[in-house]
């Protein structure tokens, strides 16, 4: 009997502290409040939450959508300024998003899941989703701010601006980023820059395309997707990169 209970010992000493996340489960609220903390520490990557009013947007209908202008700067000492339609979570709503995913998808809450998970929503997008407007990025980390017209967290392109262009941004440009028919559609969904492959992996029933045949629908998938999330506990799109990497 002491050599059973000795085999059966360390096998338990590895189960996960969450084995499935059932319909219902109440997610571990010390893990919770670990990731909530640690998204709180990373609010300076939100840097586009500047001046900021409430606002509407269409598809975005009930969503308390902010209209933020804000600017970053560039080498030699100058700025650029840009506007952006978000809808940004709380650190407590990624918290509980992280969990959820981690309990799902690997079938435990600890750090080394929820870190990994955290560390790539900061890296891909600063936590913040962009619903219309200009992103401005450093690509290069070469003090350039290039910019890029986003919709429904996904960046596209729309007649009139060209993305990943270094040059001023215009009131035009601001205006068809935010008014302009979407012509094509990027490979990434925020906030963790989920792909068409990893959501119908994750099973996925919307005929997005692919990541080299970029259909339109990908907007109608990603959008939908973070609006239910953005009123529960399950981002599908978190869970399905989660499974994929």
């Amino acid at each position: 009997m002491r050599r059973v209970i000795a085999l059966i010992l360390p096998l338990c000493a590895s189960v996960p502290r969450i084995l499935a996340a059932q319909p219902g489960t109440p997610l571990p609220e010390a893990d919770v409040r670990r990731e909530e903390r640690l998204f709180e520490n990373t609010r300076d990557a939100r840097y586009m939450e500047q001046n900021c009013v409430d606002t509407t947007f269409a598809g975005w209908d009930g969503f308390p959508v902010k209209r933020c202008t804000y600017s970053v700067r560039e080498r030699g000492g100058g700025s650029k300024t840009a506007t952006v339609v978000l809808l940004d979570a709380t650190p407590r709503q990624l918290a509980r998003w992280v969990v959820q995913a981690c309990a799902e998808a690997r079938r435990t809450t600890a750090a080394a899941c929820t870190g990994k998970l955290r560390r790539r929503i900061i890296e891909q997008s600063g936590a913040q989703f962009p619903v219309a407007g200009i992103v401005l990025e450093d690509m290069e980390g070469d003090g350039t701010q290039n910019l890029f017209v986003f919709r429904d967290g996904v960046t596209v392109t729309v007649d009139g601006v060209s993305n990943g262009s270094a040059g001023p941004v215009t009131a035009d440009v601001i205006r068809r980023s935010l008014t302009s028919p979407v012509v094509r559609t990027g490979k990434f969904a925020r906030v963790a820059s989920t792909t068409r492959e990893e959501y119908r992996a994750n099973g996925g029933t919307v005929d997005a395309g692919t990541s080299t045949n970029r259909k339109l629908a990908w907007l109608g998938v990603v959008r939908t997707l973070y609006q239910q999330a953005f009123r529960s506990d399950r981002n599908e799109l978190l869970v399905a990169w989660l499974r994929a990497n």
